[in-house]
């Protein structure tokens, strides 16, 4: 989820059990964040895509989260252009991410896509 708390949007990850009551601390994944993010489950962790401003334009990042919700290594710039970038889709097939997003690079919005292997 994201809120403000700290003055800034900021992106949160918790683990809940089965009734509702949580599991550790409150993990911080992005500072920079755009929404909309997008989570997904794999059977033995967590995918993520948002959208991050830390380069000074928009542009999707991709990280990947252990069962307990720690980072798995760091996180994956997606985009790499002038344009907007936003909105990412996550899907997990299996064996590979697959992540979605609008896009301004040719100076309208468009859908690319692109394969992310764990």
């Amino acid at each position: 989820w994201e809120d403000s708390r700290s003055g800034a949007q900021v992106l949160y990850f918790v683990r809940l059990d089965a009734a509702g009551a949580r599991i550790g601390a409150d993990t911080v994944l992005s500072t920079r964040l755009f929404t909309p993010w997008n989570l997904v489950w794999t059977g033995a962790g967590y995918g993520l895509a948002w959208t991050d401003s830390r380069d000074g334009n928009l542009e999707i990042y991709f990280a990947r989260l252990d069962a307990s919700g720690v980072r798995v290594g760091t996180d994956l710039r997606v985009t790499n252009d002038p344009a907007m970038s936003r909105a990412p889709s996550l899907a997990w097939t299996g064996s590979t991410y697959g992540v979605a997003w609008g896009d301004l690079r040719d100076g309208n919005w468009e859908i690319y896509f692109a394969p992310i292997c764990p």
